[in-house]
């Protein structure tokens, strides 16, 4: 049975672009500094760091190729990401938190 099946008032279907901004970085791996105070989402399970950070807030990261689907990334602060990563952001907060997307893909 699924979960919507046990919502008996009406609710609006929406897509994610809808209700969130979609965008890919602009940074490359070799942004890349060990010693860098921001962290810095690739395309990979593992976080590198950055010097400078290019967004602030809560947003979700995925890579965009590789391993799409498989890795998936939360953080709410300042950081930096690569050119093929995409950071899904700006929950419209009456729709929906960053946590509840997190968990749904």
């Amino acid at each position: 049975m699924k979960f919507y099946n046990y919502f008996n008032d009406y609710w609006e279907q929406r897509k994610l672009g809808e209700v969130t901004n979609i965008k890919t970085g602009s940074s490359d791996l070799q942004d890349a500094d060990n010693d860098g105070e921001y962290p810095f989402f690739v395309r990979s399970e593992n976080i590198e760091r950055s010097n400078r950070y290019i967004f602030e807030g809560e947003a979700i990261l995925i890579p965009g190729e590789g391993r799409l689907g498989d890795i998936y990334h939360y953080i709410n602060g300042k950081f930096d990401y690569h050119q093929r990563v995409y950071k899904i952001s700006d929950f419209e907060e009456l729709i929906t938190d960053g946590k509840f997307v997190l968990y749904y893909l």
